[in-house]
C-alpha cells in the first residue's frame, strides 16, 4: 500500500505551513475509463500475438499490464453498460490467458494460476475454461481429488471438449495407480473395524479381514524419497504438524516420512526417533494400530529382528532412542497390542508393560513373583516419581480392561485428572483428546452410549480432525439408535481419512443409511457415488451441539457419573 502523503509544514506552522501543504499537493488524476479499457484491450491483443509466436514470457508481461488497467477502481468509474461489458470481457479473457502462461512457466507457477482462475470463477461461476485450468493447476499442486472435481464440473458443461476429457481420463489413471500402490503398501492394515478406543470391534464383517503381523514386518514408506512431495522441504516435521491441525492427514503422513528420511540421512537421531512416535500416533488416530506397531518398533528399541532399513546395528549406541522416547513408545505399543496381539493379548500387553516399567524412573522392582498389575497399583498407591501421572493410570487401565474389571473406568478417569507432564506419553495437554477417546470407548463397551457421546465430544473439541473419535462417535450414535447422526459422523471421518483407510468406514456409513427411517433415496445415492460434499450437505454437521465443551474435566466426569457429585 502506498504511504499517505503528508502536508509540508514549517517549524512555525500557521498560514505558511498551510500554504506549503497546498502547493505540495499533486493535481487530481483525470480518469478516462474508455481510454483505460482501450489500453487494456491493446495489451491483451499484444499478449495474444506474442503467445502465438511462442513468446510466453512476453505474453505474460502484456497480460499482467492489461490486468493492472482493469482494476476494481475502473469498475467503479464506468457508468456506461456497453463499456462495462467490455471491461468484464477483457478482464475474463486476460485472466484466463494469464493462467495459461503461469501453467506453461518453467517450473509451472500453479498457485498463481489457481488464484487467477478463482478470480474468474468468483465473477462467472460457470466459466468452463476457468474450471479446466483450475483443475490443471490443482493437478500440478498434487491436489488430485480437487482437480478431478474441477475437471468433472468442466466436462459436464462441455462434454464434447476433447482436451478436458483427455486430462480427466489421465488424472483418473494416475489416481488409480496411486491407490493400487497404496493398497499394496498397506494391505491388511485398514480392513477391519476399530479396535481399542472403539466399541463393537468384532461385530463388523470387515473385522474378519487378515491381521498384519504386529512385530515382524518393517514399515513400508508410502512414498519413496524421490516421490515424496515434502522431500525438499526445509522443515517437513513442522509441515506435518501444521497439516495435522488442518485435517490433511494423508499429507501429514508424507511429511513425517520426509522428515524421517532427512533425519536418518543427517544422523540426527535425537529428532529421528521421536518422529516415529509422531507417525505412530497419527496411524493410531487413523485406526491402524497394526501400522502404528510397525512405526513403534524403532523407538521401542525391541531388537534387530524388528528394525527397519534406517535402524542401526544393536551395538551402535549413538542410534539408540533416549529413555523417555523408548518409555513412551513401549506404552503406545501396549495400547496397540490390546487389538493387535498375535495370540494372548493379556500375556503380550503384560510383557510390554514389564519392559515399560523397566525404563520408568521411580517404578518399583518386582517383589518376588508379583505380577505387573500389582506393581503398577503399588507404585500408584505409594506415590513417588511418575506414580500419579497419566501414563501409570493408562497402563493400569489397560490391564483392568483385559481382565474385564469395572475399575478400568476409574483408571482412565484418573488419567484425565492427572497433572500435566510434557515428557510423558499421555501427560501433555495435546494428548487430552486421546484420553477422552479411550474413556469413551470403555463407556461404550459397557453400553453407556450417551455418556460415551459426551467423552467423544470432549475429544473432538480438543482435536477437531480426530478421525478415530469421529468413527467412534458414529458407532455410539448408531447404538442409541440415531442412524442419521451416525451417518453424519461417519461422513465427517471419511472427509479426513485417506482412501486406503476408508473401506470399513464406508461400510459403517452404508449400514447407518439403511437403518434410517423414511425416505433416504438422495442420501443412499450420494453414498453409492461416494460423494462426500453431497453427503455433508444432506446430513449436516457431525456435532450439532456440544453440551459440555466449556466444562472442566472434573465437571464432565461428574456429569457422567464417574466422580461423585459434590456435597451440597
Amino acid at each position: 500500500l502506498a504511504h499517505e502523503r503528508r502536508p509540508t509544514t514549517t517549524p512555525t506552522g500557521g498560514v505558511v505551513g498551510a500554504m506549503a501543504a497546498s502547493l505540495s499537493e499533486p493535481k487530481a488524476k483525470v480518469w478516462n475509463p474508455e481510454k483505460r479499457v482501450e489500453e487494456a484491450e491493446g495489451k491483451r491483443e499484444a499478449g495474444n500475438e506474442k503467445f502465438r509466436t511462442g513468446d510466453v514470457k512476453g505474453a505474460r508481461k502484456d497480460y499482467e499490464e492489461a490486468k493492472k488497467h482493469l482494476s476494481q477502481e475502473l469498475y467503479a468509474k464506468v457508468e456506461d453498460d456497453n463499456l462495462l461489458s467490455r471491461v468484464k470481457a477483457c478482464r475474463t479473457l486476460t485472466l484466463l490467458n494469464l493462467a495459461l502462461c503461469y501453467l506453461k512457466a518453467e517450473p509451472a507457477e500453479a498457485f498463481k494460476a489457481l488464484e487467477v482462475c478463482e478470480e474468474v470463477l468468483d465473477a462467472d461461476p460457470e466459466n468452463v475454461k476457468a474450471m479446466y485450468r483450475k483443475g490443471k493447476a490443482l493437478t500440478e499442486m498434487g491436489e488430485l481429488q480437487e482437480a478431478e472435481f474441477e475437471f468433472m464440473r468442466a466436462f459436464k458443461l462441455a462434454p464434447s471438449d476433447a482436451g478436458i476429457r483427455q486430462d480427466l481420463e489421465a488424472l483418473r489413471r494416475k489416481m488409480r495407480g496411486d491407490r493400487e500402490q497404496e493398497k499394496k503398501n498397506f494391505e491388511g492394515l485398514f480392513n477391519k473395524a476399530p479396535g481399542f478406543a472403539s466399541q463393537d470391534r468384532g461385530s463388523s464383517e470387515a473385522a474378519q479381514g487378515p491381521k498384519a503381523d504386529a512385530s515382524g514386518p518393517v514399515y513400508q514408506f508410502l512414498r519413496s524419497s524421490d516421490e515424496n512431495p515434502f522431500a525438499n522441504s526445509a522443515s517437513p516435521a513442522q509441515e506435518a504438524h501444521d497439516l495435522l491441525k488442518r485435517g490433511r492427514l494423508e499429507d501429514a503422513v508424507c511429511a513425517f516420512e520426509a522428515a524421517l528420511y532427512q533425519t536418518s540421512k543427517n544422523a540426527d537421531w535425537d529428532t529421528h526417533f521421536p518422529l516415529w512416535l509422531d507417525l505412530a500416533k497419527l496411524f493410531m488416530d487413523l485406526n491402524s494400530d497394526a501400522l502404528a506397531l510397525r512405526c513403534l518398533s524403532q523407538p521401542a528399541d525391541l531388537g534387530s529382528s524388528i528394525s527397519s532399513s534406517s535402524s542401526s546395528s544393536s551395538g551402535d549406541t549413538k542410534r539408540r532412542p533416549a529413555a523417555n522416547v523408548r518409555r513412551n513408545a513401549l506404552l503406545l505399543r501396549a495400547v496397540c497390542l490390546l487389538n493387535e496381539a498375535e495370540k494372548d493379548a493379556l500375556v503380550e500387553v503384560s510383557a510390554c508393560l514389564v519392559l515399560w516399567l523397566s525404563v520408568c524412573e521411580g517404578a518399583p522392582a518386582a517383589d518376588g513373583e508379583e505380577k505387573v498389575g500389582a506393581r503398577i497399583a503399588r507404585w500408584r498407591a505409594g506415590g513417588g516419581v511418575g506414580a500419579p501421572g497419566a501414563d501409570a493410570a493408562v497402563a493400569q487401565g489397560l490391564l483392568h480392561l483385559l481382565h474385564g474389571r469395572e475399575e478400568a473406568l476409574q483408571a482412565f478417569s484418573d488419567a484425565l485428572l492427572a497433572p500435566s507432564d510434557e515428557t510423558s506419553c499421555f501427560g501433555p495437554e495435546h494428548r487430552r483428546a486421546a484420553k477422552w477417546n479411550m474413556l469413551g470407548a470403555v463407556l461404550a463397551n459397557r453400553n453407556r452410549h450417551k455418556h460415551a457421546l459426551v467423552a467423544y465430544e470432549q475429544a473432538l473439541t480438543a482435536q477437531p480432525h480426530y478421525a478415530r473419535a469421529l468413527t467412534n462417535l458414529g458407532i455410539a450414535q448408531q447404538a442409541l439408535p440415531d442412524p442419521a447422526a451416525a451417518a453424519a459422523a461417519f461422513t465427517a471421518a471419511l472427509e479426513l481419512v485417506p482412501d486406503w483407510s476408508s473401506p470399513v468406514i464406508w461400510q459403517m456409513l452404508k449400514k447407518a443409511i439403511q437403518e434410517q427411517p423414511g425416505e433416504r433415496g438422495a442420501i443412499a445415492e450420494a453414498a453409492s457415488q461416494k460423494s462426500l460434499p453431497r453427503l455433508r450437505e444432506l446430513l449436516g454437521p457431525a456435532l450439532p451441539q456440544q453440551r459440555c465443551s466449556s466444562m472442566s474435566a472434573t465437571q464432565v466426569l461428574r456429569e457422567i457419573g464417574l466422580i461423585p457429585a459434590a456435597a451440597s
